[in-house]
C-alpha cells in the first residue's frame, strides 16, 4: 500500500541553494499548513549527568566523566537523553538536527511526562516518537524497531511535528527524502524535543538554527508500507555491525528485554 502525502514546510536558508530535486520551491503561500519554526535549546535539568551541554545549550556529547548535578525528578538518570525546552501543546512545528557522521544517536518527540528513571523502552506507547543510527542501521524506534533502508547517511535530520493529525515525520535535509513517519498518534499533554546519544565520542549532537532567507520548500513524500518490523535483541547480538562492545557507551548496561538499543 502506498501512500502519497505532500508536507509543505517552510523554513528559511542561505546556505540550502544546492539541495537536490527532491526539494522544489513553491511559490503559492498555504499558511495554513506552515508549521513554526523552532530554536530548539537543550534543557540542562533533564539532561543525563552524562551528557555535557555546549554552545548555550546547543550541543550535547556523552562522555565518560559524571558531572555532579542536582537530582531532578525530570532528570534521566539511566538512559543517556535531554529534552528540549520547549514544549508543544497544538499546531505544526519544524526543526533540525546536524547528526553530522558521529554514531549512534537517537532523535525525535516525547511527551514531557515520559518515565526518565530506570530503562523503560522508548515507544510510542512509552511516549517517545524517534528514529536513531545504530551502528551502522538507522531505525524508527516502534516496539519491534523497524529499519529504515535510507539511499545515504543524513548528516542533517528535519523533524516535522503535525500535533493535530497525531504525525512525527523525520526527513533528510541534504535532499529532502523521507526517513521515517509515526502517523495519527494520539497525542495528549505536551511535547518536547527529544535528544539521546548511545556512545561517547568527539563529535557533538547539534541543533541547528533556523537559518536566513525565507524560501518554501514543498517536500513530496511517496511513503512505501513501513510498517514491516522486525524483531532484534536490543543491546544485544543481532544488531548492525555485531560488534556489539564497541557500539554502546559502558555508561549504558545491557538490559535484553528493553524495546531501545
Amino acid at each position: 500500500m502506498y501512500m502519497y502525502v505532500c508536507v509543505y514546510i517552510i523554513f528559511f536558508f542561505l546556505r540550502r541553494k544546492t539541495m537536490s530535486c527532491h526539494l522544489s520551491c513553491s511559490l503559492m503561500l498555504r499558511p495554513a499548513l506552515s508549521p513554526s519554526l523552532v530554536d530548539v535549546t537543550l534543557d540542562p535539568d533533564t539532561a543525563h549527568p552524562h551528557l555535557f551541554l555546549y554552545e548555550d545549550s546547543k550541543s550535547v556529547r556523552l562522555e565518560d566523566s559524571r558531572q555532579k548535578l542536582p537530582e531532578k525528578p525530570e532528570r534521566f538518570d539511566s538512559w543517556p537523553c535531554v529534552l528540549g525546552r520547549e514544549t508543544f501543546t497544538s499546531g505544526r512545528h519544524f526543526w533540525e538536527v546536524e547528526v553530522g557522521d558521529r554514531a549512534d544517536w537517537a532523535v525525535g518527540v516525547c511527551r514531557e511526562n515520559v518515565v526518565k528513571k530506570g530503562f523503560d523502552p522508548m515507544t510510542p506507547q512509552n511516549g517517545f516518537w524517534a528514529v536513531e543510527l545504530y551502528g551502522s542501521g538507522y531505525w524508527a524506534l516502534t516496539p519491534q524497531r523497524t529499519p529504515l533502508p535510507l539511499a545515504g547517511p543524513p548528516r542533517r535530520v528535519g523533524i516535522f511535528l503535525d500535533y493535530e493529525s497525531g504525525d512525527v515525520s523525520f526527513y533528510n535535509m541534504a535532499n529532502g527524502a523521507p526517513i521515517y513517519t509515526f502517523s495519527n498518534a494520539s497525542f495528549s499533554g505536551p511535547l518536547r524535543p527529544f535528544f539521546c546519544l548511545w556512545s561517547c565520542g568527539k563529535k557533538p549532537l547539534t541543533i541547528c538554527p533556523p537559518t536566513d532567507g525565507p524560501e518554501r520548500v514543498t517536500v513530496v513524500v511517496d511513503a512505501e508500507d513501513f510498517a514491516k518490523e522486525i524483531p532484534l535483541s536490543p543491546m544485544g547480538e543481532d544488531s548492525a555491525s555485531g560488534d556489539t562492545d564497541t557500539l554502546h557507551s559502558k555508561l549504558i548496561p545491557t538490559q535484553p528485554s528493553q524495546g531501545a538499543p
